[in-house]
C-alpha cells in the first residue's frame, strides 16, 4: 500500500457561512483544517495514510458533522 505524506484531502461546504462550523468541528479531531477559500477546506491527517484510508476516515468524519449540524451541506472534493 502507498503511504502519502501527509495526504492532504479537501472538503467543500455549500454556502461560505458554514465555513466557520467545518473548521470548528475538525479542531476537535486529529486532522490539521485550513480554510483554502471561502468554501474549501483542507484537511490533513495526524499521520502518514493511504490516501484511500484517509478518505474513508474523512467521510465517516462528515457523516458524524452532518449528523451534529444537519444544516451544514459538505461534500469531498473528487
Amino acid at each position: 500500500m502507498l503511504f502519502v505524506e501527509p495526504p492532504q484531502l479537501e472538503i467543500r461546504v455549500g454556502r461560505p457561512a458554514e465555513l466557520d462550523t467545518v473548521l470548528e468541528f475538525f479542531e476537535r479531531t486529529e486532522y490539521g483544517a485550513d480554510a483554502v477559500d471561502d468554501v474549501t477546506v483542507a484537511l490533513t491527517p495526524p499521520e502518514p495514510f493511504a490516501p484511500t484510508i484517509a478518505r474513508r476516515e474523512i467521510q465517516i468524519y462528515l457523516r458524524i458533522l452532518r449528523r451534529v449540524h444537519p444544516e451544514v451541506d459538505v461534500s469531498v472534493v473528487d
